[in-house]
């Protein structure tokens, strides 16, 4: 797996002025989708739903946190670097990535996951949730304290 700084030398990574409304949007779309998951009845029907979700919540709040560092990323591979950048555990790390490699498999060559691998993503989702949310949330309100500040 390449490193985060890896994917800014090679331009799937792009420093960008930092996008708090950007973060916002993102984190709206990862609450929502987040609520939709977690009223859902997990069966062998939606398991494929399921992962595609759980990854999809996951990484808008790696994407919102990423715009307050000022990054735009253009590859899901460097959203998964750059959890390591964030001090995630390296085991996380990867379970996220393999996460990635099951969703592309399912959304682009119609490969089926297993309801217990559904339900260890939802796990996964629920362990990290919180966390990634807190830390966008936080980088918001610094953001507004900086921004009223400025305007006194």
């Amino acid at each position: 797996m390449k490193s985060f700084e890896e994917h800014t030398r090679s331009n799937k990574v792009r420093k960008q002025r930092t996008s708090p409304a950007r973060a916002k949007a993102l984190l709206q779309e990862a609450a929502k989708r987040y609520v939709f998951i977690e009223s859902l009845e997990i069966k062998e029907e939606n398991a494929n739903y399921i992962v595609e979700n759980v990854y999809d919540v996951l990484r808008e709040l790696i994407e919102a946190h990423m715009s307050f560092e000022g990054y735009k990323s253009y590859s899901h591979e460097a959203n998964v670097a750059y959890l390591a950048e964030i001090d995630f555990r390296q085991r996380d790390v990867y379970f996220f990535d393999e996460l990635r490699k099951r969703r592309h498999g399912v959304k682009y060559y119609g490969k089926n996951v297993k309801l217990d691998y559904a339900r260890k993503t939802l796990q996964f989702l629920q362990q990290h949730y919180e966390t990634l949310r807190k830390r966008v949330l936080s980088e918001l309100a610094m953001q507004e304290d900086i921004a009223w500040g400025l305007q006194q």
